[in-house]
């Protein structure tokens, strides 16, 4: 597999002590996290007696095994009820006031604007829904976007997201995202709500999350969402494994933003390089280190620059347009031979869905992030 050739790699290079994380950082204690937890995929692989005939089931999310598509990480997903899947709706007329949305209490549906599209945004490993960027993207949707976007809806999963267990976190998307699908279907049904609104913002894990709730949607309800939106989906213990990850065929239309791409956890490069979406975007060819993110940022920096990114493409949308090029490589974008302005990264792609492809882009280090060249 991709992945665990990615994985030995970086077991060799750590070995040698060339790459170094220090510990008292937030952002190092995560990714290192990230590296021990898919470290342990190798040393524990031949330790995990009876895993493929092991298995869980839970009301109205159906069944979990070994030998599903979350199997090689050896650890089936923890309980809804050790979850605790939170779902707060926000609305523009009180950017901080937030409703609980309760998939078997149909009152608490009453909030929803059921005229307008529903987001929801899906944070990462070892965060909530209270992260600043996030916040600043659900306030953005709803203060600019409020002609499309009715309810913003976070979806908080931090009990099932905490470091330094990665690869728990990572198996827990499955949980996460069929609560996702099945909230959206009961007030799809209650409502009678158009699923074509339902839009998922995942970011990280958030990402993965969002293609397990499109793939529940799909096989269990026989409906897709409107759209998905992966910001730097998590590459960690999905890359390379069929059936994973966040793929076109989640949602009516999935578009991507990469920005740490490569495979190397200890450098920070934690999202999915490989392309996945009916558009994906490579700003600075998503590599590391973004713009934004100089020597002496956290090693985690780049991978929120996506988040950023996103954000800045509804909020500075009249002065701000991240044109895409859609170009067989960065290189031959770098050196001019994908001239054409074929899509507009961020909240507007979805306006460019026959520019299919991978589409690149120069940013510059500071809000709203254009390039002035």
């Amino acid at each position: 597999m991709q992945l665990l050739s990615i994985v030995i790699s970086i077991v060799c290079l750590s070995s040698t002590g060339l790459l170094a994380i220090p510990l008292h950082d937030h952002d190092g204690y995560i990714v290192q996290s990230i590296y021990n937890s898919t470290r342990n995929l190798i040393t524990e692989s031949n330790h995990c007696p009876d895993c493929e005939s092991r298995h869980v089931c839970y009301d109205d999310i159906g069944c979990f095994s070994m030998d599903g598509p979350m199997g090689h990480v050896l650890l089936l997903p923890q309980s809804p009820k050790h979850i605790r899947t939170q779902f707060l709706a926000f609305k523009a007329n009180d950017l901080k006031e937030s409703h609980s949305i309760d998939a078997y209490d149909h009152d608490t549906f009453n909030v929803i604007d059921t005229d307008k599209k529903i987001a929801f945004i899906i944070h990462g490993f070892a965060e909530s829904h209270t992260d600043p960027i996030l916040m600043n993207a659900k306030d953005s949707l709803l203060k600019y976007r409020s002609d499309e976007i009715g309810t913003v809806i976070m979806v908080d999963w931090k009990h099932g997201a905490t470091a330094p267990a990665y690869t728990q976190a990572a198996t827990n998307t499955q949980v996460v995202g069929r609560q996702i699908a099945f909230l959206c279907n009961q007030i799809h049904k209650s409502r009678n709500v158009n699923v074509h609104n339902f839009y998922l913002v995942g970011f990280s894990l958030g990402g993965q999350v969002s293609g397990f709730a499109g793939k529940w949607s799909r096989t269990e309800y026989h409906w897709k969402f409107g759209r998905i939106t992966g910001l730097d989906a998590a590459a960690p213990s999905f890359e390379g494994w069929e059936g994973a990850f966040l793929t076109r065929e989640d949602a009516d239309f999935v578009d991507g933003i990469h920005t740490t791409t490569g495979g190397d956890i200890l450098a920070g490069q934690l999202g999915f390089t490989s392309p996945y979406a009916h558009i994906d975007f490579y700003p600075n060819g998503g590599l590391v280190r973004q713009p934004h993110c100089p020597v002496g940022t956290g090693i985690a920096c780049s991978h929120k620059t996506s988040v950023l990114y996103f954000e800045a493409s509804i909020s500075a949308e009249k002065t701000c347009h991240f044109s895409g090029h859609l170009c067989d490589n960065y290189q031959h974008y770098l050196d001019g031979k994908c001239k054409g302005s074929d899509s507009q990264m961020g909240f507007q792609s979805f306006k460019f869905t026959r520019a299919h492809g991978n589409h690149y882009l120069l940013t510059s280090a500071d809000y709203p992030f254009c390039d002035k060249n």
